[in-house]
């Protein structure tokens, strides 16, 4: 029975926690740091205070979640300069202070916040009108709908109609009420409009001049004198005069435009950041994003939303439900984001123990390459001490036999490479993958084994016979050496990542993560290098025993699947400070050590298989 009320405790808990995650909020600073965590249905920047929402009813709070005016309206428009915009209990909008005193009677059907000059737009009658802090009236009702003032204008459409028209703050037209369908605020004193009839989108100035012809099936506002304007199925960049500064070639964009001098554009289905020349800024990775405001923008990857600087750095991590825009409250920059119900990535659960086995391999090769060089040196010795002993005693006369022609040919073959797929001319180029490998680490226990040479079936051994043994021998110690160069920079790139997890700084985890991709290519490199080496020798054996080629028929498939599962490792490298892609990441690496270990395996049995070939 006690066990029973035991996991029904648990059991509660757990739906209360569950349920308060998922009602969290934050303000959040540019750092990071959360000012307040609110538990609320939402929370909605209102001007200089913050709406909340709780079962059903509005009120609002500071940046430190201090309640001003308690949750008991039925709608809260906004806060500025001292005035709230509220429904009160009567269904009519007014203007009330922090005490409750409305200095404006709430009469209006309907009313918008006080903008920055001071306007709040007001519907009595079924019509719109505009009055200041006062109350008085100082555009008179005349609209069947009104936007509040941004940019100091308003969008207006007057009654029985469906175009719309734009006012600036005295009241006068700027963009004429009988040509458009949808205007858009101005911004770099450019409007824009999608023109009644065709339905297509084009541009007018603040004058109310057309500026760019409606042609667009869809456009950005207009930033840093640059928009982003859609002809077919594709955006392009245009400039104020209309000319494309890049060619159509995003699938999507957001909006706002360019903010910061950076755009948000979809290409091949995720979002990244470009600038007004169309070159890509920061990489195209995102499930999501926002446009950036004040130097930051909210961006989603694995189903959660955090932060970047306009370089592509994180600087908050993914972690949110929900994010905002950074804006402006009191002179001070702030975010409102939702709690996420992800657990901190720092607890793994056991479920990155592949980087325990990994790194006893290094511990491994750390300790032991130097000693197994030192074993194979020797043995080599031993070996041409032997030699030149049967030579002076005549037991066999060696015959120099020419250069295999074959080494030439393949030389050439391994300097031409498969050229990449490029992207399309305006992207940045991206660097090469970081070449190189460190000598002399990750020989395995039979690398200081060299077949011993014995009398033919001729009664003799020849000198070709041995040059091809050791060139042989000589490829199989390449490979493997690659391989282990592979394992041991994999291994490093792991350790960076997970580094970067433990320490739970945002900085840290930046810097070891451009450690990790560093490691992670040169890995890349050296398994293509070991995979075309194994083709070549399969290709083109210097020597010939039975059963080799069904082995070389094993290592290949082997040696392929590992380059794929680290491949997907890398893939996963970017985005490894989730939960989901580190565990993801983890499990490729597990796999291409897996295949490793196979194909090492197999060249080992080359290795014996040769031995046996040459003392039959």
């Amino acid at each position: 029975m006690l066990k029973v009320l035991n996991i029904t405790t648990l059991i509660l808990v757990f739906i209360l926690n569950t349920t308060m995650a998922q009602n969290g909020w934050f303000v959040v600073t540019p750092q990071g740091d959360r000012l307040a965590w609110v538990e609320a249905d939402e929370l909605i920047p209102a001007g200089d205070l913050i709406k909340i929402k709780k079962n059903g009813k509005y009120g609002l709070i500071d940046q430190n979640g201090n309640v001003k005016i308690k949750a008991k309206y039925k709608d809260i428009k906004g806060y500025s300069n001292g005035l709230a915009c509220v429904k009160a209990s009567n269904g009519k909008y007014g203007f009330t202070t922090e005490k409750g005193f409305f200095p404006i009677e709430a009469i209006y059907n309907d009313a918008t916040n006080f903008s920055a000059e001071g306007i709040a737009a007001v519907s009595n009658r079924g019509e719109w009108g505009y009055i200041d802090r006062l109350g008085k009236l100082l555009i008179d009702y005349t609209y069947a709908d009104a936007s509040p003032f941004k940019n100091g204008h308003s969008i207006v459409r007057r009654t029985m109609s469906k175009t719309v028209g734009m006012i600036d703050s005295r009241g006068r037209l700027v963009v004429p009420s009988d040509k458009y369908l949808q205007l858009y605020f101005p911004k770099d004193n450019m409007i824009a409009a999608r023109k009644q009839g065709s339905g297509k989108w084009g541009f007018v100035n603040t004058n109310g001049k057309l500026a760019i012809e409606a042609q667009y099936s869809k456009v950005t506002s207009f930033g840093d004198g640059h928009a982003l304007a859609k002809t077919d199925t594709r955006y392009a960049v245009i400039n104020k005069q209309g000319r494309e500064v890049a060619p159509a070639m995003f699938e999507d964009a957001k909006v706002e435009g360019f903010n910061d001098g950076l755009a948000a554009a979809m290409y091949d289905s995720k979002w990244g950041f470009i600038n007004t020349k169309g070159e890509v800024v920061v990489d195209f990775q995102f499930e999501d994003v926002q446009s950036f405001s004040y130097g930051k923008a909210a961006v989603m990857m694995d189903g959660y939303w955090g932060y970047i600087d306009t370089s592509g750095e994180l600087i908050i991590f993914p972690e949110f439900e929900k994010a905002g825009a950074f804006y402006n409250m009191n002179g001070r920059l702030l975010a409102i984001a939702k709690e996420g119900d992800m657990p901190p990535p720092i607890e793994d659960d056991g479920e990155v123990g592949f980087m325990e086995d990994e790194a006893e391999i290094v511990d491994e090769v750390n300790e032991n390459w130097q000693e197994e060089l030192e074993e194979q040196e020797e043995e080599e010795e031993a070996y041409e001490e032997e030699e030149m002993y049967e030579e002076e005693e005549g037991v066999a006369e060696l015959e120099e036999s020419p250069k295999p022609e074959w080494n030439e040919e393949e030389e050439e073959d391994e300097k031409s490479e498969e050229p990449q797929k490029e992207r399309p001319t305006i992207f940045k180029p991206s660097g090469k993958p970081g070449k190189g490998k460190r000598p002399g680490k990750g020989r395995n226990k039979d690398k200081g084994k060299k077949p011993t040479t014995t009398a033919s079936s001729s009664g003799h051994s020849s000198s070709g016979d041995t040059r091809a043994e050791l060139k042989f021998v000589k490829a199989l110690h390449d490979i493997e050496e690659c391989i282990n160069d592979s394992r041991l920079a994999y291994t490093s790139s792991l350790l960076y990542i997970n580094e970067g997890h433990e320490s739970g700084d945002i900085a840290t985890f930046s810097r070891n993560a451009k450690s990790a991709r560093s490691d992670m290519n040169k890995a890349l490199d050296a398994m293509e290098k070991s995979a075309r080496a194994l083709d070549k020798l399969a290709k083109n054996p210097p020597m010939n025993c039975l059963g080799m080629n069904k082995l070389f028929k094993t290592a290949m498939p082997d040696i392929m699947s590992a380059r794929k599962s680290l491949q997907a490792a890398s893939e996963h490298l970017d985005e490894a400070f989730s939960r989901v892609s580190h565990k993801s990441m983890g499990n490729s690496l597990e796999r291409t050590s897996s295949k490793l270990n196979d194909t090492e395996s197999t060249l080992t049995e080359l290795h014996d298989l040769v031995e046996r070939c040459l003392t039959e």
